[in-house]
């Protein structure tokens, strides 16, 4: 078989967990967000699929006033917004594409607090405790920090934006979340004597009111269908909390993944895992070693069901295949009219095209794949070769043979 996906790139699929075709599979590359793959699918075993996360609010009631400071204990929720999940001017925290379901609102915890406080004659104060103190991904170059992902809390809100300039990151994110905190507590006419800070909890501070996340799925299906960067190094960093114990880390994270790779029985000759997200340029990633994550989940269940579709939920999936120049929107699945078939996820890099996940034959069951394409003219190539992919797949019959030899003949 003669490749055509070069030699910085990899093709792999399998069906019924038995690899159908192989070409450059076990070659390191850049896999970019395809790395949420195998993020999303770690949480999910480590965690479990119904793990919420809670932010809560502590403080020392005497009657209707809390003695010195309450304390908003973050607990890592990626997805905590105190704008009701819009910004004053129409800037939505999903900017990208209209699938948010999963904002938890700080504003349910305000209401709680201001049902039991009048008063609080100390300040608001953040203990981010819970997670460590890296803002941001140690490799990151300094166009994705606070541009792309980051800055990182376990005490964070409306993604570390402020509200009247949406697409400015804030310096703290953990004095951004007390002050959210203070200005909605204000709102609802709760008196507080002091200015917000960034602190510990004290021992014994009893708990006021809590408020939790949606399940783990739903964090999940937002983190894949917008390919949030943030919601995966927040997750990742709560994996390694939940799998080593103390406060949660990137390093904390990634040990636990390679952990639970390893005992899935993932091929990892090659594989280099240094953020969540797959935003660091050090991140290597192999076909196969997608296609072992995939087999691994099934084809059903969370991971399955929040994976883009060009014919649901698209995500991502809205341009893999589109000319942007021409204006197009049809990617190139929906241009054969396979596309309620298709459930994948995207990679995007400069010199990076990913798309890996699982496509369904005519006769119900369904093929797991992983394209990754490096180099220059990737997303040109990539293109070329989604549509081949797409052909051979619609015309698949279940039978291992040439016909799924999408890298050649």
């Amino acid at each position: 078989m003669t490749s055509v996906t070069g030699d910085a790139s990899c093709f792999a699929a399998s069906l019924d967990g038995h690899t159908v075709v192989a070409d450059g599979a076990d070659l390191p590359v850049l896999p970019a967000s395809n790395q949420k793959i195998i993020t999303a699918a770690a949480a999910l075993e480590v965690l479990g699929p119904e793990f919420t996360f809670v932010t809560r609010a502590h403080g020392a009631l005497n009657g209707d006033a809390v003695d010195g400071d309450l304390v908003l204990v973050g607990g890592g929720d990626p997805l905590l917004v105190s704008s009701g999940g819009q910004f004053p001017d129409g800037f939505v925290l999903d900017e990208r594409y209209p699938t948010f379901e999963a904002a938890t609102h700080l504003e349910t915890l305000a209401d709680a607090v201001a049902a039991q406080v009048r008063h609080v004659s100390g300040r608001i104060v953040a203990d981010d405790s819970h997670f460590d103190g890296e803002r941001y991904g140690a490799g990151w170059p300094a166009g994705v920090r606070g541009e792309t992902a980051g800055p990182l809390s376990a005490a964070f809100v409306n993604d570390s934006r402020r509200l009247d300039a949406p697409k400015q990151w804030v310096d703290d994110p953990s004095l951004y979340t007390a002050s959210e905190f203070t200005r909605l507590l204000r709102a609802r006419g709760v008196v507080i004597d002091a200015e917000p800070a960034v602190g510990a909890l004290p021992a014994g501070l009893p708990e006021l009111a809590e408020v939790a996340s949606a399940p783990l799925t739903v964090v999940v299906k937002e983190m894949l269908l917008n390919s949030d960067n943030n919601t995966a190094e927040m997750v990742l960093k709560e994996i390694g909390a939940k799998a080593l114990g103390g406060p949660g880390s990137t390093a904390a994270g990634l040990a636990a993944v390679m952990d639970k790779l390893a005992e899935w029985g993932v091929p990892l000759a090659g594989v280099s895992l240094t953020d969540g997200s797959g935003l660091d340029r050090a991140n290597l990633l192999t076909c196969r070693a997608v296609l072992a994550v995939l087999d691994h989940v099934g084809s059903s269940g969370p991971m399955y069901d929040a994976l883009p579709t060009p014919g649901g939920p698209l995500g991502t999936l809205r341009d893999p295949g589109t000319d942007a120049d021409l204006g197009g929107n049809l990617t190139a699945f929906e241009d054969l009219q396979v596309d309620q078939r298709v459930h994948a996820k995207t990679g995007t890099l400069s010199d990076v095209k990913a798309l890996s996940g699982w496509f369904d034959l005519a006769d119900g069951r369904k093929v797991a794949f992983s394209l990754i394409v490096n180099g220059a003219g990737a997303k040109t190539q990539a293109r070329q070769l989604w549509r081949v992919m797409a052909q051979s797949l619609a015309a698949f019959s279940g039978v291992p043979s040439s016909e799924l030899a999408i890298a050649g003949t």
